[in-house]
């Protein structure tokens, strides 16, 4: 799936998994998950035929 970032002024951080996904950021700005510790995936739920929604747990 293609995802074309916002248009307007300024820079837009995009965040990609390598053959997955490219998405604009619209989270938390951390270098690496380092920052925050162990992240651990609980339910996911389809949501449409190209969307999921994770359940992140820290």
């Amino acid at each position: 799936m293609s995802v074309k970032p916002p248009t307007g002024q300024g820079r837009v951080r995009l965040i990609e998994i390598d053959g997955l996904d490219l998405q604009p950021c619209g989270g938390t700005h951390l270098r690496s998950t380092g920052e925050i510790g162990r992240v651990r995936i609980g339910k996911i739920e389809n949501k449409g035929r190209h969307n999921r929604r994770i359940n992140l747990s820290f």
